[in-house]
């Protein structure tokens, strides 16, 4: 909504001082009004690393795949890790 330029005078004027920031996207890593507002088109426009938010209070070793496809659906974006939400106990955290 910014425009891209103006993402990247921010980021670059906001996260001049330190070591690390951190951008927080909206609803899925691809939604947005035909990805162009997406949280993949923020990634790519500022080439920074995403690391995925995984709900995963109703899902098994399902998650595998909805990673895997995150991750090669575009592959033009840096996914460099995963955080499990919403793990109900150790057994769960196993199949993930």
């Amino acid at each position: 909504m910014m425009g891209k330029n103006n993402v990247k005078r921010s980021l670059i004027k906001y996260g001049r001082e330190f070591d690390i920031g951190i951008i927080e996207g909206v609803m899925g890593l691809y939604d947005g009004v035909d990805t162009l507002y997406s949280t993949y088109e923020l990634a790519k426009v500022t080439k920074t690393p995403v690391i995925l938010i995984i709900n995963c209070s109703n899902i098994g070793s399902t998650v595998g795949a909805i990673v895997k496809g995150l991750k090669y659906y575009r592959n033009d974006v840096n996914i460099r890790g995963v955080i499990f939400n919403k793990i109900a106990s150790e057994t769960h955290y196993n199949y993930m």
